[in-house]
């Protein structure tokens, strides 16, 4: 039962972190502003979506949501990315950059999603979690994409340009969701997979696009 009170009390976090993200982002300069807000709105989504594997009893009515509850496959690639641009302070932003990323997640994400089973599981015995039945583990995609981002900050690190708090911060994140994964793997973890990961770079994105605005 613990358990179940730390997950909702996860998704509650989520949720605040989120409206109060999209409340600084629009006070953000116009590129940064429309990219972060569509994050935040596609992980609202797919909290919706972990709210009603807790109080949905009947499976039959999940399935649908297995469009919503992957978003963060699509939305936190893209968060860690504008975090970087913000630390670096590139000033050379390119939107249609942005938007070819996520035209080519999205297509793969669609395409996944489209070819592969959905397994509807209980976790705990207490809610359920969905996971797609590839042939390698989905949540090997966010150690691959933490861990280029982990070796570009280090070869940013000594940029006396750069900004070191937020640098910090996602060497944090980044190690942090890492190990959330990875026990995740070995089944000695107290949440589903990657629902760390995505409190944890949510909040960096807040924090950086607050720091921008300062």
């Amino acid at each position: 039962m613990i358990n179940l009170f730390i997950y909702i009390a996860a998704i509650l976090l989520m949720f605040i972190i989120c409206i109060q993200g999209g409340k600084v982002a629009f006070k953000a300069p116009h590129k940064i502003k429309i990219i972060s807000i569509i994050i935040y709105f596609l992980m609202i989504l797919r909290f919706i979506s972990l709210t009603l594997l807790v109080f949905v009893s009947n499976i039959r009515n999940l399935y649908w949501l297995k469009w919503i509850y992957f978003l963060d496959f699509l939305a936190i690639p893209i968060a860690i990315l504008i975090c970087f641009y913000i630390c670096i302070k590139n000033n050379k932003f390119n939107l249609n950059y942005i938007i070819s990323i996520t035209v080519l997640i999205t297509s793969i994400l669609i395409f996944f999603m489209s070819k592969y089973s959905l397994k509807i599981n209980m976790f705990n015995g207490q809610y359920y979690i969905m996971e797609l039945l590839t042939p390698i583990n989905m949540y090997m995609f966010f150690i691959v994409i933490n861990l280029i981002f982990l070796i570009l900050c280090f070869i940013k690190h000594n940029n006396k340009y750069i900004n070191k708090n937020i640098l910090y911060l996602m060497f944090f994140s980044t190690i942090a969701n890492i190990s959330d994964i990875i026990l995740s793997f070995l089944n000695i973890n107290i949440l589903p997979p990657n629902i760390l990961g995505n409190i944890i770079w949510i909040y960096t994105l807040y924090i950086a696009v607050n720091k921008l605005i300062r």
